[in-house]
């Protein structure tokens, strides 16, 4: 009867045991679409190396929860950024997971960029 008691204990101070609340249905879509944003990038052939050895590390690191999280609210505090766009999506869970961000394809004059009021992802943008 005793180790059943400290089965039973062991169990309630489990990490699976403290785990938060289960995710809303909004988190769950969310960060399913930001998995299927990491797939899409890892698998993609336009990525660059460096970019996808950076969005693996941060997703190896970090749990999907928060990378999905961090995403989501960078694309709450820029509205500019379009969400059904997959470069841009990219562009910024690169800039949440700290990845070297992919080149473009063409560089831009410098008098476009000047009006570029993109979101502040960091260095390399």
């Amino acid at each position: 009867m005793r180790s059943i008691a400290i089965v039973g204990a062991a169990l309630l101070a489990s990490p699976a045991a403290a785990q938060d609340a289960a995710p809303t249905k909004e988190e769950a879509a969310h960060a399913s679409r930001t998995l299927g944003l990491i797939v899409s990038a890892l698998n993609s052939k336009e990525v660059p190396t460096e970019t996808k050895q950076g969005i693996f590390g941060c997703l190896y690191e970090r749990s999907l929860s928060t990378i999905a999280q961090a995403t989501k609210q960078v694309l709450d505090k820029n509205p500019k950024v379009d969400e059904t766009d997959a470069t841009q999506q990219l562009i910024v869970l690169a800039g949440v997971c700290g990845a070297p961000m992919p080149k473009p394809a063409e560089a831009a004059t410098p008098a476009a960029d000047a009006d570029d009021d993109g979101p502040p992802l960091g260095e390399g943008r």
